[in-house]
C-alpha cells in the first residue's frame, strides 16, 4: 500500500501521543519517588531523635541511680548536643549524635513528682530535617 500524506500525519500523531504518555508516566513516577525519599529522610530523623532521647534518658537515670552530685538538686536541666551544633560546656557534649539532632534537653523534677514518690524526667529532642 502506498504511503500517503494522511498515513504520515496519522503516524506522527501516534508517535507524539506515545511520547507524551510516556513522559507523563515518567513524571508521575519521579514525583512519587521524590516524595518517598523525602518521607524516608523525615522518618529517619524522627527515629534517630527518638533513640537519642532514649539514650539521654538512660544516662540521666544512671546519674540519678549512683547519686551523682551534679544531678541531685531538686530541679536539674541538662543539654546534650554535639560540637557541630555549637555546644559548649557545661552542656554535655556528645560527638556521636547524628547531624540532624541539634540538642536534647533533659529536665529532672524534684522527688515526689513521679509515681511512687519518684522523680519525673522529661526529654525534648530538637532535630532538623536533612
Amino acid at each position: 500500500m502506498p504511503t500517503t500524506a494522511y498515513n504520515k500525519g496519522y503516524l506522527l500523531f501516534v508517535v507524539l501521543s506515545t511520547i507524551i504518555i510516556v513522559f507523563l508516566f515518567a513524571s508521575i513516577l519521579m514525583s512519587i519517588v521524590i516524595s518517598q525519599a523525602r518521607l524516608t529522610k523525615h522518618v529517619t530523623s524522627r527515629v534517630q531523635a527518638y533513640y537519642a532521647a532514649l539514650g539521654a534518658l538512660y544516662y540521666a537515670h544512671d546519674r540519678l541511680r549512683v547519686n551523682d552530685p551534679v544531678w541531685t538538686p531538686p530541679n536539674v536541666t541538662f543539654y546534650f548536643c554535639s560540637v557541630a551544633a555549637g555546644c559548649t560546656p557545661p552542656n554535655i557534649i556528645d560527638p556521636d549524635l547524628p547531624a540532624s539532632i541539634r540538642s536534647l534537653i533533659v529536665r529532672v523534677d524534684p522527688p515526689g513528682t513521679g509515681p511512687h514518690n519518684s522523680r519525673r524526667m522529661r526529654i525534648t529532642a530538637n532535630y532538623t530535617l536533612p
